[in-house]
């Protein structure tokens, strides 16, 4: 009688340890899909960013190239030089600043 006690605690524990390994395991399992979509978010937003950032960088280079190219012209046309305005204007619409 005292023997079969002792198998079925030990059956038990056997027991419990193998649903409590298995809980585990789904508990890091879980744990560690919710870090790898938190890193791909962060990821993700990051590059965004980074996106908007270098749009924004070449907004500012089309408004100073514009610029750039509209202070020549007008240098151009003060020396009244034909062939330097013609280049000039080449360039800007190769560019399809306009």
């Amino acid at each position: 009688m005292k023997t079969a006690i002792i198998v079925a605690i030990i059956i038990a524990c056997i027991a419990l340890l193998i649903s409590a390994f298995f809980l585990l395991r789904r508990l890091f399992y879980y744990l560690v899909d919710k870090r790898i979509a938190q890193f791909q978010s962060d990821l993700i937003n990051k590059q965004t960013e980074e996106i908007h950032n270098m749009y924004r960088q070449m907004q500012e280079w089309r408004h100073d190239y514009r610029n750039h190219i509209q202070n020549i012209l007008r240098y151009a046309n003060r020396q009244r030089n034909a062939l330097r305005r013609n280049t000039i204007l080449s360039w800007h619409f190769s560019m399809n600043v306009f």
